[in-house]
């Protein structure tokens, strides 16, 4: 039957038919897209918004961490001044001799001047000078000396004895490094 139509009109019919076709596929590829851009677009807000977020909570995080870094700073500074101190409260001082000698004055004796000298990093032997009213507060001066557990060895030179009142001493302490004044 297709053999009855013209041949011209036959160019038409198959032109018409391909944009028909043509156009019904132009319209369900364009309602597919008009779908799939409906659907898309909830998950592009919803990515969009959460890529806001996150680098929000990114430059928040950056300035936590570096907020940490400087309080970091501020500690290990703070922790080195701690051992600053604590070293240098473990450190005697020649004050804390003079005071603790001072502290064996008594009416009977009098030191007026204490001495010392270093060796090896450590205090060495202390020289105490001084008057006494007689030999037997001498002695116990010596004595006390002895029994304060800082003190190791008292050299009382037997030539401070040779007079009986009003003596004028010297004497030689050597103390123990480990314990405190």
């Amino acid at each position: 039957m297709s053999n009855l139509i013209p041949q011209l009109a036959q160019k038409k019919i198959a032109k018409e038919y391909w944009v028909r076709v043509l156009t019904a596929w132009s319209i369900v590829l364009s309602l597919a897209l008009l779908v799939a851009a409906v659907l898309i677009y909830p998950v592009y807000i919803f990515t969009t918004t959460q890529v806001e977020v996150q680098t929000a909570s990114a430059i928040n995080a950056q300035s936590v961490v570096a907020d940490f870094d400087e309080v970091t700073k501020q500690i290990d500074q703070a922790n080195h001044q701690a051992r600053l101190v604590i070293e240098d409260s473990r450190v005697v001082r020649a004050s804390d001799y003079v005071t603790f000698f001072d502290s064996f004055e008594t009416d009977t004796v009098s030191i007026d001047s204490v001495t010392y000298g270093m060796a090896k990093e450590q205090i060495g032997p202390i020289t105490l000078t001084g008057v006494a009213a007689s030999r037997e507060s001498l002695a116990d001066l010596r004595d006390q000396l002895l029994e304060a557990p800082a003190v190791e060895v008292v050299d009382l030179p037997i030539s401070n004895l040779a007079r009986d009142r009003d003596i004028n001493f010297t004497i030689t302490v050597t103390v123990l490094p480990e314990i405190d004044v």
